[in-house]
């Protein structure tokens, strides 16, 4: 009974410990989603910000009267006030340079001349001929620093004609700021980021995850050989049948899609850890319950086994002269025992003394039975008259 016992708690403790690793999966979750919604947030609103300074900085020189000598020194002043931008630069309707921040990457101004012109660039066709803020995909810029960038840029409208554009103002985004946001994640050192633009191309990752900006984003989900709560992801070995990350994915208000992962290995270790701890605490459980069972049986099954031989019928003539005297019966054995022990010895002994009374009564009776026999045989045979 109690090793049935024993198993059925066996049994329960492993149900609660697989419910226990799902809820644990279900908080990870509800953790990795926490996280890209907080970093998603803090893109969206760097993006925000800095695409705000470029629309207002268009506005601005669209309705100055400062001449365009005097747009280098507004330029510098401008990108000095907004460290998010690692470049800045105005454009003319031809696409050529007019002025451009920090003042560090060129001696003079006449170097503009030697930058090629980005009137092919896409966030200058999109603000000049389009009359509309733009922020681009990433890309490698040219000229004017070669670093992969994300530009926004803003059309410069003529004072005199506000529905005709003669240039452009554009920042290309400092993506190191992705970096610092990364580095904010000081709770959770093994979870990585991702940041992918509109068309799936990498603007950031993580320095431990090895990936190049600007490569397209690939990989597998899921796995046929684990099941569980988690979003499963293979990043570098597409086909390795133990995933490499557990992800929590959010698309931010662009387009872009922001992608935190979590190694799924330590993870994996860590419930396999618990669930062979709690297989091992279960098999001590169980030798422990086996002993216990053991020494109950050594307290209560024996001794009541004992007592049911010394009071079996094979012992019932020598019960009298004999006392139960046993090792199980002992000072440790219980008082159950000691009272049955005694009940039935008791019983026995009353047994014993009307047993032999009824011998006695039978004797006696047997003795009269038989004179009275002779009695009436001497009758039979004898004539009491004649004699």
């Amino acid at each position: 009974f109690t090793l049935i016992i024993t198993l059925s708690l066996l049994v329960s403790s492993l149900a609660f410990n697989h419910f226990f690793i799902d809820k644990q999966q279900v908080l990870i979750n509800r953790n990795l989603d926490d996280t890209a919604t907080h970093l998603s947030h803090a893109t969206d609103n760097y993006l925000a910000y800095n695409t705000q300074v470029i629309a207002s900085t268009a506005k601005f020189l669209s309705l100055s009267n400062a001449g365009i000598n005097e747009w280098q020194a507004l330029l510098s002043s401008i990108h000095d006030s907004n460290q998010g931008f690692k470049t800045m630069l105005i454009a003319n309707e031809q696409g050529n340079l007019l002025a451009a921040s920090p003042m560090a990457n060129i001696v003079n101004l006449d170097r503009l001349a030697e930058i090629p012109s980005v009137m092919d660039r896409e966030y200058f066709i999109q603000a000049f001929y389009n009359h509309k803020t733009f922020v681009s995909p990433a890309f490698i810029g040219r000229g004017f620093g070669n670093d992969v960038i994300v530009a926004i840029s803003a059309p410069i409208f003529s004072p005199n004609a506000p529905n005709q554009a003669r240039g452009i103002v554009e920042g290309s985004l400092d993506l190191r700021y992705f970096s610092s946001i990364d580095k904010q994640n000081l709770h959770h050192e093994q979870q990585s980021i991702l940041l992918t633009d509109e068309n799936n191309n990498l603007i950031y990752a993580s320095e431990g995850l090895g990936l190049a900006p600007l490569t397209p984003l690939s990989f597998s989900k899921g796995s046929e050989i684990y099941r569980a709560r988690l979003q499963l992801m293979n990043l570098h070995n597409l086909d390795s049948n133990t995933p490499e990350y557990i992800y929590a994915q959010h698309k931010l208000n662009n387009g872009w899609q922001l992608y935190v992962l979590e190694p799924f290995v330590p993870l994996l270790k860590l419930a396999e850890r618990q669930y062979v701890n709690t297989v091992i605490l279960l098999f001590c459980s169980l030798v422990g319950a086996f002993f216990i069972t053991k020494a109950i049986s050594k307290l209560l099954t024996e001794p009541l086994s004992l007592l049911a031989q010394h009071f079996g019928p094979a012992k019932q003539e020598k019960a009298s002269d004999e006392k139960f005297e046993h090792d199980l019966l002992d000072k440790s054995t219980p008082k159950e025992i000691y009272s049955l022990y005694e009940s039935l010895a008791s019983n026995q002994q009353t047994l014993l003394e009307h047993q032999q009374e009824l011998e006695q009564k039978v004797q006696q009776r047997t003795q009269d039975l038989e004179a009275a026999n002779v009695k009436l045989k001497d009758l039979a045979e004898r004539d009491p008259l004649t004699n």
